[in-house]
Parts: structure tokens; C-alpha cells; sequence
């Protein structure tokens, strides 16, 4: 009994594998169409370079099972077209058959048809060039700061490719970088903008380094003593000094002394025995008040027999 329900187990077993194996084969079976790109690569004989504009790329309209169709559609394929095998010196042109390259598919994948049909190579002698790199910037420095220092590392590369194109190319630019984005130190990786496929570049990045510094400063100056301007006598205040929050054109201009400058309390002639006084400040040129802290005291003052 034991061993007919082990046996009846095992046969259900199987026979889920089996349908499971039999479904993937039927899904896997069913013929689709897709369309696979292939990104060519070129390999070049020593001392040349090629020219033209070659193909970059072939695409194929393909029919097959759709789990291959699906794998050739949807990963990157690449193929290296070795141009030693073609090349010979007293010849520089040449017309490259598709069909010759050796492009392969799954066994059961059909091609349709494929764009283009031939590959049209001019090559030329090649050339090495050094070239300054040019950074392309956008925006300004922010408002009251400036830039102190940059540097470009390395502010040259090497390029390599066809000698009448070489000759053509001065300097090589970088992606756009925004000068408004900069603050204080720092470096930055950058790109090199979209350059012509035909020519190598020894870099494919560089260093910014760069310093912005604010050409305008803040301070705040403790204790400095309050000037009574007043035609009463002044008998009474919450406080004698108070605290400056200034702003300087540069941070040369916060060198000075505190004599240089000054807080008043300038009390009017009709004024009350105790009364609130707004605080103003007299600074050197170049420097502006942002705030006194407190902007305002109290004061108790002797106004005489006449005015009581």
C-alpha cells in the first residue's frame, strides 16, 4: 500500500517536470520577429586610420523562437570587423560585404533582411597631436564672490587618428559646467563634449580644481560702547554697550579699529523721564550695518525742575 502511494508520488512528480519542461519548449518554440543592432567595432592595421564615416552599427530584422529572438533584442551585441585581414598597402578604399563579416545567429534564428548591405572603408595614414583642452562654462560666479584659482589636470591630451583630420582640431571641449554652481574649494570630473568618432582621445576625462572666495564679509564686533547724544542729562540706562553685525566690500576693510566706528543714542529735546532709544552706527567706508543687537535701549534721564 506504502509503496503504490511513494510510486503514485513519484509518477505525479514527473509528470508536473515533464509539463513544465514540455511548456517552456512551446513558449520558448513560438516564432516571433525582432529587430537586433549590432555596434561594430573596427581593429586597424598598424600606422593607419580610417577616414571615412564608417558604419557604426548594423541592424537586423530577424525571425525565430522567442526566447532567442528576445535575448539578440534586448542585450548590447557587438562585432570587430579586423581590417588586417582586408588590408594591403598600395590600397586605402575598400567595400566590406556584410554577409563576409561573420556574424552568427542561434541555430533556428532566420535573417530577414539587414541595413546597410555593404561596409564603405577609406583609411589614411595616422598621426599622433597634442591639444590644449578648452572648458566651456555657463553662468557667472555668484554675486560678491570671486574666483581666486582653477586648474585644468592635465591641460592637454593626446589625440590620435587620420593626419588631415588631426590637422584640422586646435583644442578639444569640455561638457558645459555651470560657474554659478562653484562655491568655495573644490574639483569636479569632467567630460569632453561629443567628439569625432575617427579620431582617440588619450583621456576620456580631467580634473577641475577651483577656489571661489567672497569678496564681500561678515563680522559681528562685540561690546562696543554706546555714544549718548542728548541735551538731558543721563542718569539711567539697561545697557552701555551693545553687539555690530557688519558687512565689508572685502575682508580687508574689517581691518580697522574700533574707534573707527561708533553706536549713538540720540535722545531728543522733548523727551520723556524714562523712554526707548533706537540705536544707529557710524562705520568706516566700505562697511555696512546689517544689524545692532539690541537695536533699541532704555533710558532714565534727569529732564530738571522745568520739564517735571
Amino acid at each position: 500500500m506504502e509503496n503504490n502511494i511513494s510510486k503514485n508520488i513519484y509518477m505525479g512528480f514527473l509528470s508536473l517536470l515533464f509539463g513544465f519542461f514540455l511548456w517552456l519548449y512551446v513558449l520558448s518554440s513560438a516564432q516571433t520577429k525582432g529587430t537586433s543592432v549590432f555596434e561594430i567595432r573596427y581593429e586597424l592595421p598598424p600606422n593607419v586610420a580610417i577616414v571615412s564615416n564608417p558604419v557604426r552599427e548594423i541592424k537586423f530584422k530577424i525571425n525565430g523562437p522567442r526566447v532567442f529572438i528576445r535575448n539578440l533584442t534586448m542585450k548590447k551585441n557587438t562585432h570587430v570587423v579586423n581590417l588586417k585581414n582586408y588590408f594591403t598597402r598600395d590600397k586605402l578604399d575598400y567595400t566590406l560585404d556584410i554577409n563576409d563579416l561573420g556574424i552568427k545567429f542561434p541555430f533556428g534564428v532566420e535573417i530577414l533582411e539587414f541595413e546597410p548591405s555593404v561596409i564603405n572603408i577609406s583609411l589614411e595614414a595616422s598621426s599622433v597631436k597634442q591639444i590644449p583642452i578648452n572648458l566651456v562654462t555657463s553662468g557667472n560666479i555668484a554675486v560678491d564672490h570671486k574666483l581666486i584659482y582653477s586648474e585644468l589636470k592635465p591641460s592637454f591630451i593626446s589625440i590620435s587618428g587620420p593626419k588631415s583630420v588631426l590637422n584640422q582640431i586646435e583644442k578639444i571641449d569640455s561638457t558645459t559646467i555651470n560657474l554659478n554652481e562653484l562655491k568655495g574649494s573644490g574639483e569636479k570630473v569632467i567630460k569632453f563634449a561629443p567628439f569625432d568618432p575617427r579620431v582617440e582621445l588619450s583621456e576620456d576625462s580631467f580634473s577641475y580644481s577651483y577656489f571661489v572666495k567672497p569678496t564681500r564679509s561678515n563680522m559681528v564686533l562685540k561690546d562696543i560702547p554706546i555714544r549718548f547724544l542728548s541735551s538731558h542729562m543721563v542718569i539711567g540706562s539697561n545697557r552701555r554697550k551693545v553687539n555690530l553685525m557688519v558687512l565689508a566690500d572685502n575682508e580687508e576693510k574689517l581691518d580697522f579699529s574700533k574707534e573707527e566706528l561708533s553706536v549713538i543714542a540720540q535722545i531728543p529735546l522733548k523727551a520723556k523721564k524714562k523712554m526707548k532709544i533706537p540705536l544707529k552706527a557710524k562705520l568706516p567706508q566700505g562697511m555696512h550695518v546689517l544689524e545692532i543687537i539690541p537695536s533699541e535701549i532704555e533710558v532714565e534721564l534727569d529732564l530738571g525742575e522745568k520739564n517735571e
